[in-house]
């Protein structure tokens, strides 16, 4: 999924983008994040399963 936009307080902290970012890194992706005016956007990359699998060894 890329592309999610989420609007928000100014100031708001929460665990949601630590949790994202720790799942995301556990499995082999990872998660870009940009600020600007009216909202954050998050883009989180992972790949894909069968190039992971090369990569590791497992499926």
């Amino acid at each position: 999924m890329t592309g999610l936009v989420a609007p928000g307080a100014a100031g708001a902290a929460g665990l949601g983008p630590a949790v994202a970012a720790a799942i995301t890194q556990a499995h082999g992706g990872r998660v870009g994040v940009a600020g600007a005016p009216g909202g954050t956007r998050f883009t989180v990359t992972l790949p894909l399963a069968a190039a992971r699998s090369r990569t590791t060894g497992t499926a």
